[in-house]
């Protein structure tokens, strides 16, 4: 180790000299750790031992996932620096690269322990032929990658005592640190890659459940419907629907048609919680009656649902059928936070009349059917809990009471309340990040009988 001693307050501290190989390994460890490619850090390998060892021939040999003795030549530098052999990344397979069996190296690979040669006679070699034959000392080593060689790092000198003991554990040493470096990139790669492909498979999925939710909410007779939809992650579980339940001929629903409005909520986040909803989806698309009363739907629902027992498929289901002519609301609830009611005059009261356990629990749901006759100006609000329970910094839930309150002091229209509801959830939750899927719907039943706002 080249270097002097320089006087300090602490004592004789051993200044190294600008070309020892302790600064040269430092400053090399330092642009490994700084590179992201790992070709440009097998790169950065070569030139350091080319600067510590000074100029050699340097063969990388590759043997993962080969026979016992067989390898693929993926790089080979002449002593004055000219690559004859270039294959980019050498952990690669190389498949158009001739596997190579035989040898000299052949041999050395099969043997597995790191080797230096002194007075190397290697002529008439079954691979390299004659090509070697000016090197008379040699250095190998492996590089290790999950417990097993993966590729050879060999370097050729014509002195026929170039490498000592010192230079192989050194080699040894730097070689396989630098594979796991080059290692733990391509799996951060892999990582990448895989994480890309899944947010894609997730962004289909949620592309997907948007396109369940109804096309139009302006077909209800009389009656004006807004709804707001966010998801916590990119897909979620919540679910709203409104749909006829008489049809003419061409599938359209006739004038005089009840209509079923529905909320729900899977249990859980994400794909999961997504592939619920869609299943359900279908399940409610084909499996009412017009003649079923709220809480017969909701059984039926059940029954399909818990047969199939996918995971945790849990859903909780606020379910109405509006007459547009009576103006009556019928509903049912399995598990699912509670409506609230808003009189024309203003009076708030919550739908929590009847109830029952959430869809997928057991093979019953045991909700009765509550009913109320609706008014001209009347507006109800249906939710998940994502709303109630949506957090303010501190930590403290918007809950039902202030809900209720900001219902009291929306507007009259559906968009109105929508968007006071909306505004308010914001402002309590200020900065903090949602941690539920959140859905509301406002339900207004027009003067006018337009159903528009």
């Amino acid at each position: 180790m080249s270097g002097h001693y320089v006087n300090n307050a602490w004592g004789r501290e051993f200044t190294l000299d600008s070309n020892s190989r302790v600064l040269q390994l430092c400053e090399h460890f330092r642009a490994i750790e700084l590179i992201d490619d790992a070709n440009v850090a097998m790169d950065e390998c070569v030139k350091c031992t080319r600067a510590i060892h000074g100029p050699s021939c340097h063969l990388a040999l590759f043997v993962r996932g080969l026979g016992r003795g067989h390898f693929k030549i993926t790089r080979w530098q002449t002593i004055d620096g000219k690559d004859r052999i270039y294959e980019g990344q050498p952990w690669s397979t190389g498949q158009e690269l001739a596997v190579r069996l035989g040898g000299f190296f052949g041999e050395m690979v099969q043997r597995g322990q790191p080797m230096i040669v002194h007075g190397l006679n290697i002529r008439d070699d079954a691979v390299f032929g004659d090509e070697l034959a000016s090197y008379r000392s040699l250095m190998a080593v492996p590089f290790f990658v999950d417990g097993k060689p993966f590729t050879w790092t060999v370097l050729l000198d014509p002195d026929p005592d170039a490498f000592g003991e010192a230079d192989i554990e050194d080699l040894l040493l730097r070689g396989n640190l630098i594979a796991t470096a080059i290692n733990r990139t391509e799996l951060s790669r892999e990582l990448s890659r895989a994480h890309a492909y899944i947010q894609m498979e997730v962004d289909n999925i949620a592309d997907i459940l948007q396109s369940l939710h109804p096309l139009s909410l302006d077909d209800i007779p009389g009656l004006g419907v807004a709804v707001r939809y966010e998801t916590f992650d990119r897909a979620g579980g919540d679910y709203n629907d409104v749909l006829p339940l008489v049809r003419d001929e061409d599938g359209k629903a006739k004038a005089d048609s009840p209509w079923c409005i529905l909320i729900a909520d899977a249990a859980g986040h994400g794909p999961a919680a997504a592939v619920v909803v869609a299943m359900f989806h279908s399940l409610l698309h084909h499996a009412i009656e017009p003649v079923m009363s709220p809480s017969a739907m909701l059984e039926e629902l059940n029954r399909r649902l818990f047969q199939r027992r996918i995971g945790h498929s849990i859903v909780t289901v606020f379910l109405a059928i509006y007459d547009p002519v009576s103006r009556r609301l019928s509903y049912a609830n399995a598990g699912h936070v509670p409506p609230l009611l808003r009189k024309k005059g203003g009076d708030v009261q919550r739908l929590d009349d009847v109830g029952g356990i959430p869809l997928g629990v057991l093979d019953f749901v045991d909700s009765q059917d509550g009913a109320v006759d609706l008014e001209a100006g009347d507006a109800v609000l249906l939710y998940t809990d994502g709303i109630s329970e949506a957090n303010a910094p501190d930590g403290v839930q918007l809950g039902l009471g202030r809900l209720s309150e900001i219902f009291a002091q929306a507007g009259d229209s559906h968009g109105d309340i929508l968007q006071k509801v909306v505004q308010s959830v914001r402002e309590h939750e200020q900065t903090t990040r949602p941690t539920d899927d959140q859905t509301i719907m406002a339900l207004v039943v027009d003067p006018d009988g337009s159903g528009k706002s």
